[in-house]
């Protein structure tokens, strides 16, 4: 398996990323390895979002916790997608 992080995209150029980068890559690999057909996965990371994220503790609002998953609801439906 051949895991690509991906940085530096916007939320228009994720989707032509994907469809250009992956078949570049998997192109790459045949000529190097021509008996190999991995299966690759493509994962891009971004930090500019506007969205914050707080959880009830008793009759406050704090910040998540550390390591804390955010997988539902604020997360768009189109693509897999979490904040952490």
């Amino acid at each position: 398996r051949v895991i690509v992080f991906r940085d530096g995209l916007s939320e228009g150029q994720q989707q032509s990323a994907s469809k250009n980068e992956v078949p570049a890559i998997r192109d790459g690999i045949k000529k190097v390895y021509p008996s190999l057909d991995p299966k690759i996965t493509f994962v891009v990371g971004t930090k500019d979002h506007n969205k914050r994220v707080f959880r009830l503790d008793g009759k406050n609002i704090v910040n998540t916790n550390p390591g804390d998953i955010i997988d539902s609801k604020i997360v768009r439906e189109d693509v897999p997608e979490f904040y952490q």
